[in-house]
């Protein structure tokens, strides 16, 4: 018979009175199947934020970079500003992904673009009829 392997590892931790009256409620409340799943959902939550804070960080050491020299600035003043602007990039992006044979990252560009597609806002005519009515 083939033995399971265990998916979840064992962590014995002690948090202050507050905090573990809080994941008691939170608990008993239903929110939560358990004190575990809550743990996971939590702990989760917050290696994606540092994770995040960690890209951002790294962000602006290139942009840095990129500013310090003109050939760095003349690339920065390409990106993509607008919506549509950043579509038709993503646009690009997928059909490079397809040429590449990459078809689930094609697909992942072309569903962005489309999302962020008529997403620029409305010309100043169109938006002071829109506020006025």
């Amino acid at each position: 018979m083939a033995q399971l392997s265990r998916r979840k590892v064992a962590l014995n931790t002690t948090v202050s009175p507050r905090i573990g009256k809080q994941v008691d409620d939170l608990t008993t409340t239903g929110e939560f199947s358990s004190q575990s799943d809550l743990v996971s959902v939590a702990l989760t939550e917050f290696f994606v934020r540092e994770e995040q804070r960690e890209h951002e960080k790294k962000m602006a050491q290139l942009y840095q970079v990129l500013v310090e020299h003109e050939e760095g600035r003349a690339l920065l003043d390409e990106v993509p500003r607008t919506a549509k602007e950043k579509a038709d990039a993503l646009t690009k992006a997928g059909i490079a992904h397809v040429e590449a044979g990459e078809y689930e990252e094609a697909k992942k560009c072309f569903a962005k673009a489309k999302e962020l597609e008529g997403k620029d806002d409305l010309p100043s005519t169109l938006t002071s009829k829109v506020v006025i009515e």
